[in-house]
């Protein structure tokens, strides 16, 4: 991580710290601790809005079980200071990814508010208490998956995905997460299954899991948290389709590359209801970042 963003991380795990350590006594000693360098590692997060039809948000961070407790707007304290003032903007739109940030470990509830919102009362989206336990030292990308107003399979939900921010130096590694509700299980590789040059990269990986899940596990080898270590990746087409029918592509896009030395995922994006226009490859560099996205690109069809 950068200086700019190691400065800009230990800042909110001071002041996301006062839910844990209690009020301002111990905001000043955390950061008597983090100048001189001596401050605790924490969790690093990263939020995904992968939730078709929801609204650009900011985030808020509570105590678990505690209402009152949350703190923020998270996204808006990675702008710079004269930036996070004047500007309306401080959050995500559907597609983007946040930069991370670092948290101390522990249970927190999360609150959804409009972007640009400048505390936590501001109109809230939603409220979730379903946030997994965030780890110190294991990074983290928690995903905005279904419709705010989604019923069964497409209700909104959040769901966290174990990141690696790097490769071995002459190799890459990629993962690939099902953020689409309404697609079956996909089959995910290299060429086209319409155009009969399909290579198989995952198989039957199912809405809301990464490659990490024990039914793609059993087919590919790869690490716990998903990632498929391959040469550096430079793949002219990627395409997806239903794992039960391979006669024609359900999400193609162009170019993808992950370089060496690299980590990315690829997240399967779009509602299924609306056709497959609407169906596209979403690409992250796992790496962390300065300033408040990370390096995230939608793949040409």
């Amino acid at each position: 991580m950068t200086s700019k963003a190691r400065l800009a991380a230990s800042v909110l795990v001071v002041w996301v710290g006062a839910l844990a350590y209690g009020g301002g006594a111990a905001c000043e000693s955390g950061a008597a601790n983090a100048d001189a360098g001596g401050a605790t590692p924490g969790a690093l997060v990263r939020f995904a809005h992968l939730s078709p039809g929801a609204p650009a948000v900011d985030i808020c961070i509570g105590a678990r079980g505690l209402p009152g407790s949350f703190v923020g707007p998270m996204l808006r304290r990675l702008l710079p200071e004269t930036d996070a003032d004047a500007s309306p903007t401080g959050g995500i739109q559907y597609s983007q990814v946040s930069s991370y940030f670092e948290l101390p470990a522990g249970t927190y509830d999360v609150r959804f508010v409009p972007a640009g919102a400048r505390d936590c009362t501001t109109s809230p989206i939603a409220d979730v208490n379903t946030l997994p336990p965030l780890v110190a030292g294991a990074p983290a990308t928690i995903a905005m998956m279904g419709e705010i107003a989604g019923v069964g399979d497409a209700a909104f939900a959040l769901r966290s995905f174990t990141d690696e921010t790097s490769a071995p130096p002459t190799r890459a590694a990629l993962r690939f997460v099902h953020a689409s509700p309404g697609l079956p299980p996909l089959a995910l590789g290299v060429g086209s299954s319409a155009a009969g040059n399909f290579e198989h990269l995952a198989w039957n990986l199912r809405y809301g899991e990464s490659t990490a899940s024990p039914s793609v596990r059993a087919n590919i080898a790869v690490d716990d948290a998903g990632y498929l270590e391959v040469g550096a990746v430079v793949y002219a087409r990627v395409s997806a389709h239903a794992s039960a029918d391979a006669s024609g592509d359900d999400v193609v896009g162009t170019n993808l590359v992950v370089g060496q030395g690299a980590a990315g995922t690829v997240f399967v994006i779009g509602d299924a209801t609306r056709g497959a226009g609407a169906l596209r490859f979403l690409t992250c560099n796992d790496a962390p970042t300065t300033g408040m996205l990370a390096s995230c690109a939608v793949l040409a069809p």
